[in-house]
């Protein structure tokens, strides 16, 4: 009993010092789901106090739809950030949709207290406690927006502009990400597998599932060329940063450099199968920005190297302790470094499924992972620190 009033005690001294009027940041403020049987999202929320503060998250449920919300409350330590999953269930059969509201309550408590001690007197404010509430809105779009595939397969983000490129399905995403302005291309020729802005010449290269390669104009509006050398589906491509060359992989291991300043001509071939990795696709190649004559390649539990010129790997770095699926360059400092992405789910942790996607902003000091699980994540490369979800 001492201890239960000690505790309480606390609570109210802590209630009734002065805080922040903000004690919690959430993001997005504003959640979008697809009209689809089970769909699911991440949302962060952070600690922006030196306080322990005590969470409780849940929906008005104005709908036939079941919200749930993993974890619905808790206690976050000062300065620290949690990831939540919201998942909505719609039935077979539904009617006009109202926009829902979640409900995001917030409160300083004493470093003692648990997660099993945040009941729901705790945000009462006729208790005399500083209570925090914020509301986050949540739209029902038509599945025909988002697309029902379960994850983004690919991102691109151009050198330049504020765009980015995304697949998905049978559909390319080129997006303003200032604007926030999104434009979609539905594909006749089957599944994309990844997609590449090509800055200099205003285009956007297509892989695709049955190893075709399509140059589309900057607007998706014009098929320039198909390439055809490719017999099983295009797993990555590469842009060179200074010369008209373009590396298409495919999963036979087989890797095609091209020339497209000189009408695609397909200049050499590479074979990345080797006795060692007979059966482990290529799963992602990158050109070096700054020794331009050598790329590196994703294949099994690896990262090789390879010369452009003599066609030869001349070393292969071996850490993961599974399958190595993405891979990019960026620089910190005055020093070059090579991220990797693999299915062992370690090192910059922050996703809850296999991380298939890391690429390295060309211009900003951001590293963007995709998993799996259907999250994107926005990372400060000089932190190393997950900045944006």
């Amino acid at each position: 009993m001492g201890s239960k009033k000690y505790t309480g005690q606390m609570i109210e001294e802590i209630s009734s010092s002065t805080v922040p009027n903000e004690l919690i940041k959430v993001d997005p403020l504003q959640l979008r789901f697809p009209v689809a049987q089970i769909v699911s999202s991440t949302l962060k929320i952070c600690n922006v106090t030196d306080y322990h503060v005590a969470f409780s998250i849940y929906s008005n449920n104005n709908n036939t739809v079941k919200c749930t919300i993993l974890p619905s409350k808790g206690v976050l330590s000062s300065q620290s950030t949690l990831d939540l999953l919201v998942t909505f269930s719609f039935p077979k059969e539904h009617k006009s949709l109202k926009p829902e509201v979640v409900t995001v309550k917030s409160t300083v408590v004493e470093e003692s207290l648990t997660t099993k001690d945040v009941k729901h007197d705790l945000f009462k404010t006729n208790t005399g406690r500083n209570v925090h509430q914020m509301e986050l809105g949540v739209l029902f779009v038509a599945s025909k927006t988002i697309s029902k595939v379960r994850s983004v397969s690919t991102i691109d983000v151009h050198p330049t502009d504020p765009w980015m490129v995304i697949t998905q399905g049978d559909k390319i995403f080129r997006m303003n990400y200032h604007a926030k302005e999104v434009e979609l291309l539905e594909l006749k020729w089957g599944e994309v597998s990844l997609a590449k802005f090509i800055a200099r010449e205003q285009w956007i290269l297509a892989g695709f599932t049955s190893g075709l390669l399509c140059v589309y104009s900057w607007d998706l509006q014009d098929r320039i060329h198909v390439l055809r050398e490719h017999s099983t589906s295009i797993k990555s491509l590469a842009i060179h940063g200074t010369k008209p060359y373009v590396l298409s992989a495919s999963r036979d291991g087989k890797i095609l450099l091209w020339d497209y300043g000189n009408g695609w001509h397909l200049i050499k071939t590479f074979y990345a199968n080797s006795q060692l990795h007979k059966g482990d696709p290529v799963e992602q190649v990158v050109f070096n920005p700054i020794d331009t004559d050598m790329f590196a390649i994703a294949q099994g539990k690896t990262v090789k190297f390879w010369n452009l010129h003599s066609g030869e790997c001349k070393h292969i770095l071996s850490a993961h302790s599974d399958s190595v699926v993405c891979l990019d360059y960026f620089s910190l400092g005055h020093k070059l470094y090579l991220i990797t992405g693999s299915q062992d789910r370690h090192s910059l942790k922050g996703h809850m499924d296999v991380v298939n996607i890391a690429f390295c902003h060309p211009d900003l000091p951001v590293l963007i992972t995709g998993s799996w699980d259907g999250s994107v994540r926005l990372w400060d490369s000089t932190a190393c620190a997950c900045a944006e979800v």
